[in-house]
C-alpha cells in the first residue's frame, strides 16, 4: 500500500523540556497544556513578531509565532491542524520544576531553533510566574541537548514501519479524546476515520497528496471487532487569560481492546501515537497509546 511508505516521510522532533520557577515566593501547583501553549506563544510573540498581536496578515513572511500560534484554518486542508503538540500531565516536582513535551511535526519543524531560543528568555505563567529553561533531552533517543549552557541541534525522527502486525491491540486514550460521537458509539472505524483526517492534512501540509484508499480502509476497519471497552467522560475546561473565557473541553479516556486484521492500519496507528487523534490534539488532548496483545 502506497501510503505506508507516505506515512514514513513524516518527520517529526519530540523535546523534553525542563524548567525551573525563579519567582519570589512561588507556591508549587498544577498546570494544564493549554496554560503552558498560552505562556508559550507569548515568550514568542516578544522575541519574534513585531505587531505583538499575530496580525499576520500584514507581515510579508510567515515567521514561527506565526506558524506555531495563527489558528488552523478548516478551510484550508493544509492548515487545518497546528503543525505541533504541547504534552503536559500536571505532574509538579515537590520544588515546583515543570516538565512537559513538546512535538514538532510538519511545517512546526522550522520553528524548533526559535522555539527553544523563546524557552531560553523564559516564560511566564499565571500571575506573573515565571520559569527558567534548565534541561532539553531528545524523548525519542534521551540524549541530552541543552544543559543550561551548551546547546546541541536537534534530530528530525521518522517512523519506521517494518514489524508485522498483530491480531490483538489495546488502545490507551491516556488525555482526553474529543468527539461529537457519543461513547457508547464509538469503536475502531470511528477511531480510523479520525485518524484518516489528521494524518491526510499533515501529508498535504508538508506537500504530499495522501494516497489514501479511504473507501476500503473504513470498509475494513467495520470488520474489526471491539473485545473489551471502557469509556470515562472527563471534564476539564480552558481558560485564555486573552480573552478572558473558558471553554468546555471535556473528552473521554479509557481503554478499547480490538481484535482482526490490522495490517492495513498499523501505519495510521503507529503515527497516531505520535501526532495524536481527535481535536485539541495541539493542547495534549486525543494522546494514545497502542499495546499488541498476545
Amino acid at each position: 500500500m502506497n501510503y505506508f511508505s507516505q506515512i514514513e516521510k513524516i518527520g517529526f522532533i519530540r523535546l523534553k523540556i525542563l524548567m525551573k520557577p525563579v519567582s519570589v515566593g512561588y507556591t508549587p501547583q498544577k498546570w494544564g497544556s493549554s496554560a503552558i501553549r498560552g505562556a508559550l506563544g507569548n515568550a514568542m510573540l516578544r522575541r519574534f513578531c513585531p505587531q505583538q498581536n499575530f496580525s499576520c496578515d500584514i507581515c510579508e513572511t510567515q515567521c514561527s509565532a506565526a506558524i506555531l500560534f495563527t489558528t488552523a484554518n478548516p478551510e484550508k486542508s493544509e492548515q487545518a491542524v497546528n503543525p505541533y503538540i504541547i504534552d503536559y500531565n500536571e505532574i509538579i516536582a515537590e520544588n515546583g520544576d515543570i516538565s512537559f513535551n513538546i512535538t514538532f511535526f510538519a511545517k512546526g519543524l522550522s520553528a524548533v531553533d526559535d522555539v527553544i531560543l523563546a524557552l531560553k528568555d523564559g516564560i511566564i505563567l499565571g500571575n506573573d510566574n515565571h520559569f527558567q529553561l534548565i534541561e532539553i533531552v531528545d524523548a525519542v533517543t534521551n540524549e541530552l541537548l541543552f544543559d543550561g549552557f551548551l546547546l546541541k541541534k536537534a534530530e528530525i525522527h521518522y517512523l519506521n514501519i517494518d514489524s508485522p502486525s498483530a491480531d490483538r491491540y489495546c488502545i490507551e486514550f491516556l488525555t482526553p479524546y474529543r468527539t461529537k460521537i457519543h461513547i457508547d458509539e464509538f469503536g475502531f472505524p470511528q477511531l480510523i476515520r479520525a485518524m484518516l483526517r489528521r494524518t491526510s492534512t499533515i501529508l498535504r501540509q508538508i506537500g504530499i497528496k495522501p494516497d489514501f484508499n479511504y473507501k476500503d480502509l473504513i470498509e475494513k476497519s467495520e470488520k474489526i471487532k471491539t473485545d473489551y471497552r471502557f469509556f470515562n467522560n472527563e471534564s476539564r475546561t480552558r481558560y485564555s487569560s486573552r480573552s478572558n473565557t473558558r471553554w468546555d473541553v471535556t473528552g473521554f479516556t479509557g481503554i478499547m481492546i480490538v481484535s482482526g486484521d490490522f495490517s492495513d492500519f498499523l501505519p495510521l496507528m503507529r503515527i497516531s501515537e505520535i501526532i495524536g487523534v481527535g481535536k485539541l490534539c495541539v493542547m495534549g488532548h486525543g494522546k494514545i497509546r497502542i499495546s499488541a496483545l498476545i
